[in-house]
């Protein structure tokens, strides 16, 4: 099944509850790596998509590059794409989801899933800031809805919020490990001076 058509109050309620367990969730985890396998395995889960892929925004070099995906083949997931190239550049460059019916109408798409016909990419965004992309394709056109777009939205915001958390606990746990190692440094001289001998 493709798209997450919401057609009744216990679908909404079911997809709300949801969207609750995964803050909850994405919250706990501070691996980036971890992170990323998680928010997959829930969009195949929770929105019953049957490819996906995260791209994240390399600021300094102004490109998406491939963190996490399924369903694509590896060919089109080594290349970067620059932003505001195809429907991920366009998203990451704006901010804005981007829903389209049919990629064959689109003179600058950039190849996905084999056979492709419809995409639904959704801006990650963590603190006012474009940190990556979620995207989806389809082999049918019109396969996502506009209603897919605002659940989707909240996933990838919890997501991008939990990408930045990890990316700073690993900064952190880098710089932890870097004091650490100048501590030791920093007593091993001090242990030297006393002896008259400096060694390091």
């Amino acid at each position: 099944m493709e798209g997450m058509p919401i057609r009744s109050n216990e679908e909404r309620e079911r997809l709300l509850q949801a969207l609750i367990d995964i803050g909850q969730e994405l919250a706990s985890t501070v691996e980036l790596e971890e992170l990323l396998n998680r928010i997959l395995r829930i969009s195949k889960e929770v929105f019953r998509f049957e490819n996906a892929i995260i791209r994240l925004l390399d600021p300094e070099r102004g490109v998406l590059v491939t963190a996490a995906a399924y369903g694509y083949p590896e060919e089109v997931t080594r290349p970067a794409i620059r932003l505001g190239q195809g429907v991920m550049g366009k998203v990451a460059q704006s901010g804005e989801p981007i829903l389209v019916a049919d990629v064959a109408r689109l003179p600058d798409y950039v190849p996905g899933i084999s056979g492709a016909r419809s995409e639904l990419a959704v801006p990650m965004v963590a603190r006012e800031k474009v940190v990556g992309v979620f995207n989806v394709e389809s082999p049918r056109p019109d396969a996502f809805a506009e209603q897919d777009i605002a659940p989707l939205m909240t996933m990838a915001g919890q997501a991008a919020i939990a990408i930045e958390n990890a990316r700073l606990y690993d900064n952190l746990r880098s710089v932890s490990s870097r004091y650490q190692n100048l501590h030791q440094l920093n007593s091993r001289i001090l242990q030297s001076v006393s002896l008259g001998i400096y060694t390091c």
